[in-house]
């Protein structure tokens, strides 16, 4: 009896997708779910469809990571040859996909292609022994003609197909020439050959191969052929859940698509993780999928040389781009020999180069996945103990709420201490460090963390908590070492409250850097953080710009938590913005509330007189003359006060300051009365 669609998401899944996706399924299985590489598929059957008798064969070299689809692309190549009519009565298609782990010669090769006619053609034939030739160019010679008379028999030609051909021209030296020979002068083989790199017999201008093929690179799939795939795969297994999952899912296969690099067989990987158990968390899908990768990764990584080893793993180890001259640190090699191994990963699809404005581009690694997994299987404990890079797994393959959610059943895990510290603390780096996330929860994660019963803590084991980054960047505000306090702002990961933004903005104001400032402020206040409001209206003022968004921003602070500075602030721009109501008695009310308020700005918009007259207020003066004691001179000499020798009497140590008062008053009032 049928399963229904439900029962389908365990180990059944998991067996039938991996049979699905082998690429010696039967025939009509391959056509029906031949999904991906559709473009190369028909660019090289159009060739061969239009290929006259006489004209020279093409040669084609498909590039690929491993998982890409080379493997089905050929097996794909074939069954179309072998089934198409015109194609079948004029070619033989031989795919030697399992023999190749002999073949290291050029008579390997023919020896094998002459057991596959045989086979096809039903012959018999009784080749002579190795040891009656004088050398293995003889044999491989007399191979040939050997396959030459077949093929003259049967009036047809050879497709031969070789997936991973570049482990076999590898051991070929003088066989290279030969072959090159033997394709230019006998038209009847087509070689399509699959590749993991671009192989130095290839593009070297002085090896048998170069420009021999045309090149056909497998990039990553786009969004639209993975959600074509899955689609497939739901039709063909009967999963409704994947019907449309990626148009349901965007966010999360594109967040695959990064990680994955588009790599098909990965892409697996991860499919049969999300249908096998939904409810895992962010830390036991990489811990699942790691598992089921290992073997994919594990070969790659064994099928580079020592030092391009060390390579790949201290990039891996690095996570972000790198520079060479960073390689050559870690890896303690010379340069040259450092740009010598990166070519050679870069024609092997492992490393991506990142061009920069200069000489000295980056690098990274092509699959971010691939990073991971080197991280976690490879890393030492002290690396794996950094968890940035299950931060950025959790941000990529998990919107903003589902990371809440996550923060929020960590948070109660802990709460209950149902979990080891060695367990919660992996979780809680991640979570911690998530742009997903405030302060808040970055130190109640860390608190509750380090009052497990079996917390150990090695130097540098937790994040520090936001109240301590806090202390360290006040005190920097302090002493007026802003980039340093903004530097430290930068590293605060977390950004979902708007601290981070604000704070920023704060930094980037005192630097002078009035965009900066203005663009954190807004993300501030997209975030929630009402404090941006007074913050850009003041700094629209001080730039004199945008009045009227500025007068929204302070009367929507004080409608929500009115205080003593954004009232007499909301007073100020009103007048900047040509507004006069009640300007002197609100004003007088706010200073009876407060000792410590704004009065230069209303000099600054030429209200002089009004500031005089608080100076002057019987209830007042005495105060605010005391308080503002230079602004009081100053306003004396605006004013131009001079009776009962009032000015003569400003000591003479305080006059240039407020000679320097007056001056800077003036100076923005022609700043404000020139707008």
């Amino acid at each position: 009896m049928m399963q229904n669609n439900t029962e389908k998401t365990g180990n059944w899944f998991v067996e039938q997708l991996s049979l699905y996706q082998n690429a010696n399924n039967d025939s009509e299985s391959v056509k029906r779910n031949f999904i991906v590489r559709v473009a190369e598929f028909e660019l090289i059957m159009s060739d061969l469809h239009r290929k006259k008798t006489k004209d020279p064969m093409q040669h084609e070299l498909l590039l690929g990571r491993r998982g890409s689809g080379k493997s089905t692309l050929l097996r794909r190549i074939q069954i179309e040859i072998e089934e198409d009519q015109n194609l079948s009565k004029n070619y033989f298609a031989i795919n030697l996909a399992e023999e190749q782990a002999g073949i290291y010669r050029l008579s390997d090769l023919w020896f094998e292609v002459i057991k596959e006619l045989t086979i096809k053609t039903n012959q018999s034939i009784q080749l002579q022994d190795f040891s009656a030739f004088k050398n293995n160019q003889d044999y491989t010679r007399y191979l040939f003609s050997e396959i030459l008379k077949i093929l003259l028999e049967c009036s047809k030609k050879v497709v031969l197909l070789l997936d991973n051909i570049d482990r076999i021209v590898e051991n070929f030296d003088d066989d290279g020439h030969l072959l090159r020979e033997t394709l230019l002068n006998h038209n009847v083989l087509q070689i399509i050959g699959g590749s993991t790199r671009m192989d130095e017999h290839f593009w070297k201008y002085d090896k048998p191969f170069y420009e021999f093929f045309r090149r056909h690179r497998l990039e990553g799939l786009t969004f639209e052929e993975i959600h074509q795939l899955l689609n497939q795969w739901s039709l063909a297994l009967g999963l409704a859940q994947l019907k449309d999952y990626a148009l349901r899912y965007r966010g999360k296969i594109e967040a695959l698509r990064i990680l994955t690099d588009g790599l098909p067989r990965t892409l697996q990987f991860f499919i049969k993780i999300f249908l096998k158990n939904s409810t895992l968390t962010g830390f036991d899908h990489i811990k699942q999928t790691m598992d089921l990768a290992s073997p994919l990764y594990q070969e790659r990584l064994n099928s580079l040389t020592a030092p391009q080893r060390k390579i790949v793993l201290e990039m891996a180890f690095i996570w972000e781009a790198c520079s060479t001259k960073q390689l050559i640190e870690v890896c303690r090699m010379e340069g040259k020999l450092i740009s010598s191994f990166m070519k050679q990963l870069n024609h092997f699809g492992i490393v991506e180069t990142i061009r920069t404005d200069t000489k000295n581009h980056l690098y990274s690694l092509s699959e971010r996945f691939f990073n991971m997994w080197l991280l976690v299987t490879q890393g030492n404990p002290d690396q794996k103990r950094r968890a940035r890079y299950l931060t950025i797994f959790l941000e990529l393959f998990y919107d903003a709420s589902e990371i809440k959610a996550l923060t929020s059943t960590h948070t109660q895990n802990l709460l209950s201490k149902n979990m080891g510290y060695d367990q919660a603390a992996v979780l809680t780096k991640a979570l911690s460090q998530s742009k997903y996330i405030g302060v808040k929860d970055r130190d109640t994660l860390l608190s509750l963390t380090s009052k497990l019963n079996d917390y150990q803590p090695e130097k540098g084991d937790l994040p520090k908590p936001f109240l301590e980054l806090a202390d360290e960047i006040i005190i920097l505000e302090e002493t007026g070492k802003y980039e340093q306090a903004l530097k430290i702002t930068e590293e605060i990961e977390n950004e979902e409250d708007g601290v981070k933004f604000f704070l920023k903005g704060i930094f980037n104001q005192k630097l002078k850097k009035e965009i900066e400032a203005e663009k954190y402020y807004l993300l501030a206040l997209d975030k929630g953080v009402s404090e941006s409001l007074i913050n850009l209206a003041v700094l629209y003022f001080i730039l004199n710009k945008h009045k009227k968004k500025a007068l929204n921003y302070i009367i929507e602070k004080n409608n929500i938590k009115p205080e003593a500075n954004s009232k007499v602030l909301q007073i100020i721009i009103e007048i900047w913005n040509g507004i006069f109501d009640n300007i002197a008695s609100r004003t007088k009310e706010i200073l009876l509330e407060s000792d410590n308020i704004l009065l230069t700005p209303l000099l600054y918009l030429e209200q002089t007189h009004l500031v005089l007259s608080f100076f002057e207020d019987e209830t007042l003066g005495q105060r605010l003359q005391e308080q503002y004691q230079l602004l009081y001179y100053a306003t004396l000499i605006l004013t131009n006060k001079t009776e009962n020798n009032l000015l003569l009497r400003i000591p003479s140590e305080v006059l240039p300051t407020v000679e320097a008062i007056v001056a800077e008053v003036k100076e923005k009032q022609a700043f404000y009365g020139n707008d």
